[in-house]
């Protein structure tokens, strides 16, 4: 019941496709860093995606597995030319080869690719055709290794070359033979080992020039090598990969052509990946460039190619480093989010399916009809997942392809710097004492800020936005200095002022932290591209309504998944109650009405504490989910996720009022407080449904862990003919389960008949129901809160699925 599913906005990753992440570092290895969206030109900031810090504070906060379902609108994937490698097409000839990204996006923009063709003497060689495309080859092998099958040889042979009519002396000429099969003589002696070899042949005249497959059948001699290919990947920021022993061929089991895009990788949690074309080598390959993740790909093909390496003139066995095809300047459309849109989290063909028949189209889509699930929608098939969260939902949008904006350094220092517009002030009036000057010394990421002697304390504030609008204080005392560290990511900014009794002095010029050559980058690209909204578009509003409607729907249907929710930045108090009203009004079905006790809304924002003394506004996705999964892994899913402390949650970002919070609560909204001696934590943990009896979040996480073992169990005895002894049995089995949970706490009452009871008697199982071949089984439980009996029926009919209803 500690499993969480995020789905969300990714640099990198297969979209659509989830993937089963066991730490931050290998969130980055696959999913790249935090996705930059928009740039925020009022405020002079980039805003970057929220799915990255939430995976981060998941595992922060006590979470240990999670699965990432990354969603965009058809992104594109950047190809790369293959330099000295091309492939031979049906007539022989000779065509460019390319590799693709693993995984489409803008973020294989800054990747190089170069090549080293690797030979490996084996000896001298004579060969000569024999029919049916064999090959004697008497090799005096130097290294004993045997040729197989995939082997690409190439021959040199000795001052000979092949002309229009023949072979004559002078010049160079190359054979490269693509061995299919291999028979060594184990009869012949000496140094010379005899392989009758079966493939193709190409030849490579003087000076580069190429033939297509050779016919004739003259003698040849000449120095033999086995050739295998390396790739190296370069990136902008100093980064390389390394892949050495690819094969040219196809029979090759660590053939190029294998490389496994992320969408192969990672395939759906119940279906194993499969070998690469029916079988054939390659799996080990697989395993190898998973983890680390390799960057490259192959593009897809039917017939996989038959490569061959492109040696220059001059001889080199390697080729210089090469960028991806040229993909123009809009990358904020090659990463699919050009335009945001929440259509994105859903798939298609599902959104609007009542929670009655979700599952099952869902399975007919995938199962029946072969087809992708995608969105939110593709965490349906993963059975260990008990949690789900949207934190990419809440944005206002951005526009695409704006005009551009004034130079970078037109946004410094903001209106933030020379004034007091601090409304909460209780220092009287600005006066002329003079504002700090802050000195900045920086080693590695370690930055620490001086200010030298002041007639009294000194504060420093910091914040993502240069115009200060809801600070943290960074710093407040007598001292002279203070130390942090800069984010890896992002900008942030501070300033600073003194005070001396009554008097205050203005605040300081704005400096901007963080990594100058990341930040440039960004910074450039992101202005060009796309654009902040001012405010929200009015029809984001009803699309995010739809959105949490489609969710908590789903998790209805699934019966064990529990959505954690949050409302935008810029919601207060009457927008978040509107939104949850209108919610409820929406599902005004009596089926989907019940699907309001499977998700829980938190408010407000945090400052989210990634790196020490640096953080940013995030939702609070992310450490509530990691909180609840720790709580239900080491209490127990009954257990109230609440009055925990958020662990990197370093302030809350609120205007709100404190007399506001009982409304709040009223609603079924869980609110974020601050702890008088420092820290965040949740107030309350309640579902947003105006049914008493499943309101409390760990009532119906305790259901949902209900359902889970009974449907184990059920499946246990799926096919047990249907009799009394059958159905005592079923009653001892689910009366053991319950009395393990009573024992671990999960009930209320001091004993296990006042806090459970299984009935399988007559008037349960009537003639007509066991004239109709189903067996039905009522499960009575009181949870620990609230002290009222839930029913739980447990129904099997012939030829349909096991079903748990709540009565």
């Amino acid at each position: 019941m500690d499993v969480a599913a995020f789905v969300g906005f990714a640099a990198a990753g297969p979209p659509d496709t989830p993937v089963l992440v066991h730490g931050e570092s290998h969130f980055r290895e696959i999913f790249g860093d935090d996705q930059p969206l928009a740039w925020d030109a009022a405020a002079g900031v980039i805003q970057y995606a929220f799915l990255g810090p939430a995976v981060r504070s998941f595992f922060r906060n006590g979470g240990e597995r999670c699965w990432v379902v990354r969603v965009a609108r058809e992104p594109v994937t950047r190809q790369f030319e293959v330099p000295g490698v091309s492939a031979v097409d049906g007539g022989g000839g000779l065509v460019p080869y390319r590799l693709q990204a693993r995984s489409p996006g803008s973020w294989a923009d800054r990747l190089r690719l170069s090549t080293e063709v690797r030979r490996e003497h084996l000896g001298k060689a004579n060969y000569h055709a024999l029919p049916d495309r064999w090959w004697d080859a008497e090799i005096a092998q130097d290294d004993p290794t045997p040729i197989a099958a995939g082997d690409l040889l190439e021959i040199t042979f000795e001052g000979q070359s092949r002309g229009g009519g023949g072979w004559s002396t002078g010049g160079e000429t190359h054979l490269y033979f693509a061995v299919e099969r291999a028979e060594q003589d184990l009869t012949a002696g000496g140094a010379t080992t005899t392989w009758r070899l079966a493939g193709q042949k190409h030849f490579t005249g003087p000076g580069g020039g190429r033939t297509g497959p050779d016919g004739q059948s003259q003698a040849v001699s000449g120095w033999a090598h086995r050739l295998t290919l390396t790739l190296r990947i370069d990136d902008d920021r100093g980064q390389s990969q390394l892949l050495s022993g690819l094969g040219f061929s196809p029979l090759h089991e660590r053939f190029v052509g294998y490389l496994p895009t992320d969408e192969q990788l990672f395939q759906a949690a119940d279906e194993q990946p499969p070998q690469p074309d029916g079988g054939r080598p390659g799996a080990g390959l697989w395993a190898e460039v998973a983890a680390p993740r390799f960057a490259l790909a192959a593009v897809k093909t039917d017939p996989l190619p038959r490569l061959l390496p492109l040696p220059p003139a001059d001889g080199p066995a390697s080729e210089g480093a090469r960028r991806g095809d040229d993909p123009g300047d809009d990358w904020l459309l090659r990463d699919g989010l050009a335009i945001y849109s929440l259509d994105c989290f859903l798939d298609p063909d599902l959104c609007d399916e009542p929670a009655a028949q979700l599952m099952e189209r869902a399975l007919a889509k995938r199962h029946v009809r072969g087809e992708k699930l995608r969105g939110m929608h593709a965490v349906l098939p993963l059975t260990d997942v008990t949690l789900v969260s949207l934190p990419d939902c809440v944005h206002v949008g951005w526009k695409s392809r704006y005009a551009s904006l004034p130079p970078f350094e037109a946004y410094g220092p903001g209106p933030g710097a020379g004034a007091s517009n601090d409304p909460g002030l209780a220092f009287g009036p600005r006066t002329e004492l003079l504002p700090p000057v802050l000195q900045r010394h920086q080693e590695g990421d370690v930055l620490t800020l001086s200010w030298g002697e002041l007639p009294g304390p000194c504060t420093v504030q910091l914040s993502d936005d240069p115009r200060f609008p809801a600070p943290l204080t960074l710093y407040e005392g007598a001292g002279s200095s203070v130390t942090a560290r800069l984010p890896a990511r992002g900008v942030v900014y501070v300033r600073a002022r003194t005070r001396s009794g009554a008097q205050v002095s203005a605040w300081s010029p704005v400096l901007e932290l963080g990594d100058p050559q990341a930040r440039t980058d960004d910074r450039s690209r992101v202005r060009q591209a796309s654009r902040m909204n001012t405010r929200e578009d009015e029809s984001l509003p009803s699309a995010r309504l739809a959105l949490h409607r489609a969710l908590l729907r789903l998790c209805l249907a699934r019966g064990d998944l529990f959505a954690v929710l949050s409302f935008p930045l810029g919601d207060r108090t009457p927008d978040v109650i509107a939104h949850v009203h209108a919610l409820g009004a929406q599902l005004t079905r009596d089926d989907d009405r019940r699907a309001l006790s499977y998700g829980a809304f938190y408010y407000p924002w945090i400052w989210q504490e990634e790196e020490p003394g640096l953080p940013r506004l995030a939702p609070p996705d992310g450490p509530v989910t990691g909180m609840i999964a720790a709580v239900a892994r080491t209490a127990g899913a009954w257990t109230p996720p609440a009055y925990k402390l958020l662990r990197d949650a370093a302030e809350l970002h609120s205007t709100d009022q404190l007399h506001r919070l009982g409304r709040l609560l009223d609603e079924g909204i869980n609110v974020l407080v601050r702890r008088p001696e420092g820290g965040v934590l949740v107030r309350s943990a309640t579902s947003i449904s105006p049914d008493a009896a499943v309101r409390a979040i760990g009532v119906r996480r305790l259901l949902a862990l209900l359902r889970r073992l009974i449907m184990r169990e059920g499946t246990l005895v799926l096919f047990e003919p249907n009799d009394d002894t059958f159905r005592r049995s079923l009653e001892r089995r689910l009366e053991r389960l319950l009395i393990d949970l009573f024992v671990r706490g999960a009930f209320a009452g001091a004993t296990p008949a006042e806090s459970f009871e299984v009935a399988v008697d007559p008037a349960v199982n009537t003639t007509d129901a066991m004239n109709r071949g189903e067996v039905i089984i009522d499960v009575q439980v009181a949870p620990v809160q609230p002290l009222l009996y839930m029913t739980l029926r447990i129904v099997q009919a012939p030829g349909q699925e096991l079903t748990i209803q709540e009565v």
